[in-house]
């Protein structure tokens, strides 16, 4: 991966989402998808990684940055995620002009609608690949895999921190789904 490249994949994911959220589902669409540069599970690891590392989702981009391009990588990844918000100041002002703007506020909402469908999107690939990964691994795993992934689904909605579920996560599928 050249360095133009990684640096236009990872501008294209800041400057296209909304959230950290959306942010990871254009850098799997890019990674995974269209350059093959990571496979769907190093791509969910580099997830787990972010995920289990203190600050906000966004920052799991550091760590796809680094899977996918070592330390050039991690660096372009952790500059491209906070340049937008460096970049916020002068464009605030001039959304001020413009925000009671109706066509604005569709943008807004447009924006926001298709970062939900690519957090969506990606969800069900990893959820895909998961039970897929489980069925390889011998019979009545993918249905397992389904299971788990459903129960852990249900602690994130009841609000437990993301590393108890991840460590629930790995103790479940070294007990059930080797």
């Amino acid at each position: 991966m050249s360095w133009t490249e990684v640096l236009l994949v990872f501008l294209r994911a800041a400057f296209l989402s909304m959230n950290g959220s959306t942010t990871l589902a254009l850098l799997q669409e890019d990674l995974v998808d269209r350059l093959h540069i990571l496979t769907p599970s190093v791509f969910a690891t580099g997830l787990v990684i972010g995920s289990a590392s203190p600050g906000p989702l966004g920052y799991g981009c550091i760590a796809l940055g680094f899977l996918a391009d070592g330390w050039r990588g991690a660096l372009v990844a952790t500059f491209t995620s906070w340049l937008p918000a460096f970049l916020a100041i002068p464009v605030r002002k001039a959304y001020a002009r413009l925000e009671g703007q109706p066509w604005v506020q569709g943008v807004g909402w447009g924006v926001a609608a298709a970062g939900t469908g690519l957090l969506l999107a990606m969800a069900a690939g990893l959820a895909r690949s998961a039970v897929t990964a489980g069925a390889a691994a011998g019979p009545g795993g993918g249905w397992r895999a389904a299971a788990l992934g459903l129960a852990l689904l249900i602690l994130l909605f009841r609000r437990l921190p993301i590393p108890v579920v991840l460590l629930i996560g790995a103790a479940s599928g070294a007990l059930f789904l080797r």
